[in-house]
């Protein structure tokens, strides 16, 4: 059976490593959620720029789309041949010879009246041409602006995985916890105290102070 010093011990001993072990994996356990977390929180960005790609090149896809194309090509057409018909007068006015004969005015009227008809045929014709002309200038700027912001995205998702990789090697020292040192305290006391368990505990010599305690010796004068 174990003497009380050596139950003691063993108890500072074996508590002390628990103590430590516990410790240890507390900040084990920090260290890994803290890493994790950093991981997760880049992931998370990365799929908010994935999204943000994804919604620009929708929108350049649609811009394409049949029913687009066709409502953009008019619109531009439109929009030219408004512009040139603006110019032409509203109105011709009368033909007036004076002497000549009313079919002579009248063909002159109708002279006039075919060649204002023919310019804005012309300048209907001009504005589809240069709708044709916008809408491709559009188109190259559409897509240019779209190749712009998809390069923008990019460089943010670069820099945000450059700044997460930092973070991610960061977190778990910030997450450590230093040991409060009790654990191993307690487990130095219980090996000193197995190890002068060992040497006799308080029945031996071991102890600087059983130097000072005379030890009692027989009295060579008494038998």
């Amino acid at each position: 059976m174990c003497d009380p010093l050596t139950i003691a011990a063993t108890a500072a001993t074996v508590g002390g490593s628990l103590i430590t072990g516990r410790e240890t994996a507390n900040n084990n356990k920090r260290m890994v959620e803290a890493r994790n977390a950093a991981t997760q929180a880049e992931l998370d960005r990365q799929h908010a720029y994935q999204d943000q790609a994804g919604g620009v090149f929708t929108d350049a896809l649609t811009m394409f789309s049949p029913e687009a194309v066709a409502s953009r090509l008019s619109a531009a057409k439109g929009g030219a041949g408004a512009t040139i018909s603006g110019n032409l007068p509203g109105s011709y006015g009368s033909i007036n010879t004076g002497v000549a004969p009313n079919a002579a005015v009248t063909g002159e009227a109708r002279t006039i009246a075919d060649l204002f008809g023919k310019a804005g045929e012309r300048s209907t014709n001009m504005g589809n041409l240069i709708g044709y002309d916008q809408f491709g200038f559009d188109n190259k700027l559409n897509l240019t602006g779209t190749g712009r912001q998809l390069d923008t995205i990019s460089d943010f998702s670069g820099n945000s995985a450059r700044v997460g990789g930092l973070e991610q090697e960061v977190a778990p020292g910030n997450a450590y916890k230093a040991p409060s040192g009790f654990g191993e305290l307690l487990t130095m006391v219980g090996q000193l105290g197995g190890n002068f368990a060992g040497k006799g505990g308080f029945g031996g010599t071991s102890l600087p102070t059983s130097q000072a305690i005379p030890v009692p010796r027989a009295n060579p004068f008494i038998r």
